[in-house]
């Protein structure tokens, strides 16, 4: 147990950083204390400039960088397949609960033909501007985090993709419209 010098109250050590320094080994300061401190310093012009010069110099030496991308190459070397697996299943996961999120707050259904299975149901750019998005975002998950972020726009819509491929067939309209207006196209 340790007496924090800035809140006063009395903590469990793995409350406190470790600093070699200090004669308990431990900061004086808790860690919340600690990161308040730090923060405030960091907001102050001396403590920017500080934190430039840091980085400034790191930036300039060569050996850090080199540092920095040798131990990336040896990490994703070093993993099993095991691991690479689990972190492909992870992804997966990942952008089917934000590809579930975008289809519940767009309806669930098709807008054309009320088509509800999800396997079906695929995003529609509503002003035919897909080509831009697929350019801009690269990904579905990329979209996915776009649409959930802007707080799900009025610029797309969810259609099954018959009627997604059948809009960019017939110009824009879907053939389920044209049939129901001018009878079964045979």
């Amino acid at each position: 147990m340790k007496k924090c010098t800035q809140c006063g109250e009395i903590k469990a050590l793995t409350e406190f950083y470790h600093h070699r320094r200090h004669s308990t080994g431990f900061t004086s300061e808790c860690k919340r204390c600690k990161t308040t401190i730090t923060a405030a310093y960091g907001k102050t012009p001396k403590g920017r400039e500080v934190r430039k010069k840091a980085y400034r110099t790191w930036r300039e030496k060569p050996s850090s960088r080199e540092v920095v991308r040798r131990n990336g190459r040896t990490f994703y070397a070093r993993r099993t397949e095991a691991q690479k697996e689990r972190h492909r299943e992870l992804h997966r996961n990942f952008t089917h609960k934000r590809r579930e999120t975008v289809i519940v707050a767009y309806g669930g259904r098709c807008s054309c033909c009320d088509e509800r299975r999800n396997v079906f149901l695929t995003i529609d750019h509503v002003n035919n501007n897909g080509k831009e998005d697929r350019k801009r975002f690269k990904t579905s998950t990329a979209l996915y985090k776009h649409i959930i972020e802007s707080n799900f726009p009025s610029d797309y819509q969810l259609l099954c993709w018959n009627c997604n491929l059948g809009r960019q067939q017939n110009g824009g309209i879907c053939p389920h419209i044209t049939e129901t207006d001018y009878g079964p196209n045979c």
